[in-house]
Protein backbone atom coordinates (compact mmCIF):
# COMPACT_ATOMS: atom_id res chain seq x y z
CA UNK A 1 0.00 0.00 0.00
CA UNK A 2 0.85 3.57 -1.04
CA UNK A 3 1.18 6.19 1.88
CA UNK A 4 0.74 9.80 0.92
CA UNK A 5 2.24 12.56 3.47
CA UNK A 6 0.64 16.06 2.54
CA UNK A 7 1.74 18.75 4.94
CA UNK A 8 -0.76 21.53 4.89
CA UNK A 9 -0.08 25.31 5.63
CA UNK A 10 -2.35 28.08 4.43
CA UNK A 11 -3.15 26.82 1.34
CA UNK A 12 -6.71 27.13 0.87
CA UNK A 13 -6.73 28.18 -2.32
CA UNK A 14 -5.10 24.91 -3.50
CA UNK A 15 -5.67 22.15 -1.07
CA UNK A 16 -8.79 20.45 -2.65
CA UNK A 17 -6.98 20.66 -5.89
CA UNK A 18 -4.92 18.72 -4.85
CA UNK A 19 -6.92 16.02 -2.84
CA UNK A 20 -9.31 15.88 -5.85
CA UNK A 21 -6.24 14.63 -7.97
CA UNK A 22 -5.66 11.86 -5.53
CA UNK A 23 -8.75 11.10 -5.20
CA UNK A 24 -9.55 10.41 -8.39
CA UNK A 25 -8.41 7.00 -8.45
CA UNK A 26 -9.33 3.40 -6.84
CA UNK A 27 -6.21 2.31 -5.91
CA UNK A 28 -5.34 1.23 -2.33
CA UNK A 29 -3.76 4.09 -0.52
CA UNK A 30 -4.12 6.05 2.41
CA UNK A 31 -3.66 10.08 2.74
CA UNK A 32 -2.03 11.57 5.63
CA UNK A 33 -3.12 15.57 6.03
CA UNK A 34 -0.66 17.14 8.66
CA UNK A 35 -2.68 20.39 9.13
CA UNK A 36 1.10 22.41 10.30
CA UNK A 37 -1.30 25.43 12.51
CA UNK A 38 -2.57 27.41 9.50
CA UNK A 39 -4.33 30.53 10.26
CA UNK A 40 -6.69 30.16 6.80
CA UNK A 41 -9.37 28.33 5.96
CA UNK A 42 -7.53 25.36 4.73
CA UNK A 43 -9.31 22.71 7.27
CA UNK A 44 -12.51 23.86 5.86
CA UNK A 45 -11.51 23.40 2.71
CA UNK A 46 -10.51 19.80 3.90
CA UNK A 47 -13.04 19.21 5.99
CA UNK A 48 -15.70 16.97 3.46
CA UNK A 49 -12.72 14.57 3.20
CA UNK A 50 -12.67 13.71 6.67
CA UNK A 51 -14.94 10.99 6.75
CA UNK A 52 -13.11 8.68 4.04
CA UNK A 53 -11.86 5.67 5.57
CA UNK A 54 -7.96 6.14 3.87
CA UNK A 55 -7.91 10.02 5.02
CA UNK A 56 -5.97 10.89 7.88
CA UNK A 57 -6.14 13.84 9.56
CA UNK A 58 -3.74 15.72 12.34
CA UNK A 59 -3.38 18.82 13.45
CA UNK A 60 -0.10 20.75 14.82
CA UNK A 61 0.68 23.70 16.17
CA UNK A 62 2.97 25.06 13.12
CA UNK A 63 6.75 23.81 13.35
CA UNK A 64 7.39 23.78 9.75
CA UNK A 65 6.93 21.49 6.59
CA UNK A 66 10.11 19.07 7.81
CA UNK A 67 8.43 18.87 11.09
CA UNK A 68 5.23 17.60 9.45
CA UNK A 69 6.50 15.82 7.26
CA UNK A 70 8.49 13.69 9.81
CA UNK A 71 5.60 13.68 11.58
CA UNK A 72 3.26 12.51 8.78
CA UNK A 73 6.45 9.66 8.08
CA UNK A 74 5.80 8.48 11.95
CA UNK A 75 1.83 7.64 11.61
CA UNK A 76 1.79 6.20 7.86
CA UNK A 77 1.34 2.60 7.63
CA UNK A 78 2.04 1.89 4.15
CA UNK A 79 5.12 -0.25 2.22
CA UNK A 80 5.75 3.21 0.25
CA UNK A 81 6.06 6.57 1.17
CA UNK A 82 5.37 9.51 -1.13
CA UNK A 83 5.08 13.03 -0.34
CA UNK A 84 2.71 16.35 -1.83
CA UNK A 85 2.63 19.38 -1.00
CA UNK A 86 -0.71 20.77 -0.83
CA UNK A 87 -0.89 22.96 -3.33
CA UNK A 88 0.60 20.78 -6.07
CA UNK A 89 -1.49 17.53 -8.09
CA UNK A 90 -0.96 14.60 -9.37
CA UNK A 91 -1.44 13.75 -13.01
CA UNK A 92 -4.89 11.86 -14.05
CA UNK A 93 -4.16 7.97 -14.12
CA UNK A 94 -0.62 8.37 -12.24
CA UNK A 95 -1.15 6.58 -8.95
CA UNK A 96 -2.50 3.60 -11.24
CA UNK A 97 0.71 3.75 -12.93
CA UNK A 98 2.58 3.53 -9.88
CA UNK A 99 0.53 0.91 -7.95
CA UNK A 100 1.10 -1.21 -11.12
CA UNK A 101 4.84 -0.61 -11.41
CA UNK A 102 5.22 -1.71 -7.89
CA UNK A 103 3.30 -4.75 -8.28
CA UNK A 104 5.87 -5.72 -10.97
CA UNK A 105 9.06 -5.13 -9.69
CA UNK A 106 8.64 -4.53 -6.01
CA UNK A 107 11.59 -1.87 -5.99
CA UNK A 108 12.98 0.22 -3.20
CA UNK A 109 12.48 3.66 -5.08
CA UNK A 110 10.22 5.14 -8.14
CA UNK A 111 11.76 8.44 -9.78
CA UNK A 112 9.03 10.37 -11.96
CA UNK A 113 9.01 13.10 -13.85
CA UNK A 114 7.38 16.87 -12.88
CA UNK A 115 5.82 19.74 -14.65
CA UNK A 116 6.18 23.30 -13.35
CA UNK A 117 3.21 25.20 -13.85
CA UNK A 118 1.53 28.63 -12.44
CA UNK A 119 -1.83 30.37 -13.29
CA UNK A 120 -0.73 31.16 -16.64
CA UNK A 121 0.06 27.68 -17.16
CA UNK A 122 2.52 25.08 -17.85
CA UNK A 123 5.98 26.43 -17.35
CA UNK A 124 8.41 23.82 -18.27
CA UNK A 125 8.14 19.84 -18.16
CA UNK A 126 11.02 17.44 -16.67
CA UNK A 127 10.92 13.87 -18.18
CA UNK A 128 13.45 11.47 -17.26
CA UNK A 129 14.53 11.16 -20.82
CA UNK A 130 18.17 10.33 -19.89
CA UNK A 131 16.66 6.84 -17.69
CA UNK A 132 15.12 3.53 -19.30
CA UNK A 133 11.56 2.91 -17.82
CA UNK A 134 11.42 -1.24 -17.31
CA UNK A 135 15.03 -1.28 -16.33
CA UNK A 136 16.35 -1.37 -12.83
CA UNK A 137 18.64 0.78 -11.62
CA UNK A 138 20.90 0.68 -8.22
CA UNK A 139 21.96 3.81 -6.32
CA UNK A 140 25.03 4.10 -7.84
CA UNK A 141 24.13 4.65 -10.83
CA UNK A 142 21.55 7.31 -9.67
CA UNK A 143 23.71 9.24 -7.53
CA UNK A 144 25.90 9.59 -10.72
CA UNK A 145 22.76 11.51 -12.18
CA UNK A 146 22.18 13.43 -8.46
CA UNK A 147 25.86 15.08 -9.21
CA UNK A 148 25.26 15.88 -12.60
CA UNK A 149 21.59 17.34 -10.73
CA UNK A 150 19.76 15.45 -13.76
CA UNK A 151 18.37 13.96 -10.92
CA UNK A 152 16.96 17.25 -8.63
CA UNK A 153 16.29 16.75 -4.76
CA UNK A 154 12.72 17.54 -4.58
CA UNK A 155 11.08 15.01 -2.62
CA UNK A 156 7.88 15.12 -4.40
CA UNK A 157 9.01 13.50 -7.48
CA UNK A 158 10.39 10.19 -6.06
CA UNK A 159 8.96 7.00 -3.76
CA UNK A 160 11.05 5.01 -1.72
CA UNK A 161 9.84 2.43 0.86
CA UNK A 162 9.29 2.79 4.10
CA UNK A 163 11.53 0.64 5.38
CA UNK A 164 14.13 3.11 3.29
CA UNK A 165 12.69 5.82 5.55
CA UNK A 166 13.13 3.89 9.24
CA UNK A 167 15.77 1.47 8.71
CA UNK A 168 17.86 4.19 7.59
CA UNK A 169 16.78 7.01 10.48
CA UNK A 170 16.11 9.50 7.56
CA UNK A 171 14.09 12.08 8.58
CA UNK A 172 13.50 15.69 7.42
CA UNK A 173 16.08 18.66 9.48
CA UNK A 174 13.26 22.04 10.28
CA UNK A 175 16.37 24.31 10.64
CA UNK A 176 17.44 24.02 6.73
CA UNK A 177 15.83 25.53 3.82
CA UNK A 178 16.42 22.89 0.76
CA UNK A 179 15.20 20.45 3.98
CA UNK A 180 14.76 17.63 1.55
CA UNK A 181 17.63 17.33 -0.91
CA UNK A 182 20.18 15.77 1.54
CA UNK A 183 17.28 13.12 3.06
CA UNK A 184 16.23 11.91 -0.45
CA UNK A 185 19.91 11.20 -1.59
CA UNK A 186 20.08 9.07 1.38
CA UNK A 187 17.10 7.02 0.21
CA UNK A 188 18.96 6.49 -3.11
CA UNK A 189 21.82 5.40 -1.21
CA UNK A 190 19.70 3.03 0.89
CA UNK A 191 18.09 1.76 -2.35
CA UNK A 192 18.94 -1.26 -4.38
CA UNK A 193 16.31 -1.47 -6.34
CA UNK A 194 15.13 2.03 -8.47
CA UNK A 195 13.31 2.45 -11.64
CA UNK A 196 12.00 5.28 -13.35
CA UNK A 197 8.60 6.37 -14.45
CA UNK A 198 9.46 9.14 -17.38
CA UNK A 199 6.36 10.69 -17.63
CA UNK A 200 5.87 14.29 -15.45
CA UNK A 201 3.23 12.63 -13.05
CA UNK A 202 4.21 15.40 -10.64
CA UNK A 203 2.68 19.04 -11.29
CA UNK A 204 4.27 21.63 -8.81
CA UNK A 205 2.83 24.97 -9.11
CA UNK A 206 4.61 28.13 -8.35
CA UNK A 207 2.88 30.96 -6.47
CA UNK A 208 3.99 34.08 -4.83
CA UNK A 209 3.56 32.05 -1.71
CA UNK A 210 5.67 29.37 -2.83
CA UNK A 211 8.90 28.35 -0.31
CA UNK A 212 10.69 28.24 -3.30
CA UNK A 213 9.34 31.50 -4.53
CA UNK A 214 10.67 33.43 -2.32
CA UNK A 215 14.45 35.24 -2.41
CA UNK A 216 15.68 34.93 0.66
CA UNK A 217 19.49 34.34 1.98
CA UNK A 218 18.19 31.69 4.18
CA UNK A 219 17.30 29.92 0.72
CA UNK A 220 21.23 30.52 -0.64
CA UNK A 221 22.59 29.33 2.88
CA UNK A 222 20.08 26.47 3.07
CA UNK A 223 21.44 24.85 -0.98
CA UNK A 224 24.86 25.76 0.57
CA UNK A 225 24.50 23.38 3.48
CA UNK A 226 22.47 20.67 1.48
CA UNK A 227 25.75 20.41 -0.80
CA UNK A 228 28.00 20.71 1.71
CA UNK A 229 26.13 17.55 2.98
CA UNK A 230 26.08 15.74 0.22
CA UNK A 231 29.74 16.35 -0.48
CA UNK A 232 30.76 15.35 2.69
CA UNK A 233 29.10 12.14 2.44
CA UNK A 234 29.03 10.80 -1.24
CA UNK A 235 32.02 12.77 -2.79
CA UNK A 236 34.31 9.51 -1.94
CA UNK A 237 31.23 7.16 -3.69
CA UNK A 238 31.71 9.07 -7.11
CA UNK A 239 34.19 9.46 -9.50
CA UNK A 240 36.26 12.90 -9.40
CA UNK A 241 34.26 13.90 -12.49
CA UNK A 242 30.93 13.82 -10.87
CA UNK A 243 32.68 16.07 -8.07
CA UNK A 244 33.37 18.89 -10.16
CA UNK A 245 30.57 18.55 -12.32
CA UNK A 246 28.51 18.81 -8.74
CA UNK A 247 30.35 21.33 -7.20
CA UNK A 248 30.54 23.83 -11.28
CA UNK A 249 26.68 23.69 -11.30
CA UNK A 250 25.73 24.14 -7.47
CA UNK A 251 28.36 26.45 -7.08
CA UNK A 252 26.87 28.94 -10.04
CA UNK A 253 23.65 28.68 -8.08
CA UNK A 254 25.26 29.52 -5.14
CA UNK A 255 26.68 32.64 -5.84
CA UNK A 256 23.53 33.49 -7.92
CA UNK A 257 21.26 33.31 -5.06
CA UNK A 258 23.90 34.75 -2.85
CA UNK A 259 24.45 37.76 -5.11
CA UNK A 260 20.73 38.13 -5.05
CA UNK A 261 20.07 38.69 -1.66
CA UNK A 262 23.86 39.89 -0.41
CA UNK A 263 23.33 43.78 0.51
CA UNK A 264 26.75 44.51 2.03
CA UNK A 265 30.23 46.06 0.45
CA UNK A 266 32.50 43.19 0.51
CA UNK A 267 30.43 40.31 -1.09
CA UNK A 268 33.62 38.25 -2.10
CA UNK A 269 35.30 37.99 1.36
CA UNK A 270 32.17 37.68 3.15
CA UNK A 271 31.10 34.83 1.14
CA UNK A 272 34.01 32.63 1.74
CA UNK A 273 33.99 34.27 5.56
CA UNK A 274 30.41 33.24 5.98
CA UNK A 275 31.21 29.62 4.83
CA UNK A 276 29.86 29.21 1.28
CA UNK A 277 31.01 26.63 -1.26
CA UNK A 278 34.73 27.45 -2.51
CA UNK A 279 36.68 26.11 -5.55
CA UNK A 280 40.35 26.04 -6.05
CA UNK A 281 42.45 26.91 -9.01
CA UNK A 282 42.91 23.14 -9.62
CA UNK A 283 38.97 22.09 -9.62
CA UNK A 284 38.19 25.59 -11.26
CA UNK A 285 40.65 24.04 -14.47
CA UNK A 286 38.83 20.95 -14.14
CA UNK A 287 35.38 22.66 -14.11
CA UNK A 288 36.37 24.33 -17.43
CA UNK A 289 37.31 21.55 -19.00
CA UNK A 290 33.94 19.28 -17.48
CA UNK A 291 31.44 19.32 -20.59
CA UNK A 292 28.59 18.88 -18.31
CA UNK A 293 29.19 21.95 -16.65
CA UNK A 294 26.91 24.57 -18.53
CA UNK A 295 28.74 27.02 -19.63
CA UNK A 296 26.20 29.50 -17.76
CA UNK A 297 27.80 28.55 -14.78
CA UNK A 298 31.70 28.30 -16.07
CA UNK A 299 31.35 32.10 -17.11
CA UNK A 300 29.47 32.63 -13.47
CA UNK A 301 32.86 30.70 -11.87
CA UNK A 302 35.12 33.03 -13.86
CA UNK A 303 33.61 36.14 -13.32
CA UNK A 304 33.19 35.45 -9.71
CA UNK A 305 36.95 34.25 -9.21
CA UNK A 306 38.18 37.79 -11.32
CA UNK A 307 35.68 39.66 -8.67
CA UNK A 308 33.55 40.73 -11.47
CA UNK A 309 30.71 38.68 -11.04
CA UNK A 310 28.75 41.47 -9.19
CA UNK A 311 29.15 44.13 -11.43
CA UNK A 312 28.61 41.71 -14.62
CA UNK A 313 25.93 40.72 -13.43
CA UNK A 314 23.99 44.45 -12.08
CA UNK A 315 25.43 46.32 -15.15
CA UNK A 316 25.39 43.39 -18.28
CA UNK A 317 23.85 40.20 -17.50
CA UNK A 318 20.41 39.40 -18.52
CA UNK A 319 18.91 36.37 -16.81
Amino acid sequence: MLSIIIPIYNTEKYVKECLESLLNENIECEIILVNDGSTDDSYLQIKEYLDRDNIKYFYQENGGVSKARNFGLSKATGDYIMFLDSDDIIKKGSLKLISEKIKKYNPDGILFGNRKFDSNGTISIDKLDFLEEDKIYNSDEILKYVFNLKVRGFVSDKIFKRSIWIDNNIKFDNKKYCEDWYPITLCIEGSNKIIAIKDDIHFYRQHDESAMHTKDMKLAIGYNEAVHDILNRFKNKVSNESVYTFKGNTFGEIISAYNENYTGDSIYSDFKKEGFLCINFNETLHILLNSEVSNRNKLAIILWKLRLYRFIKKVAWKK
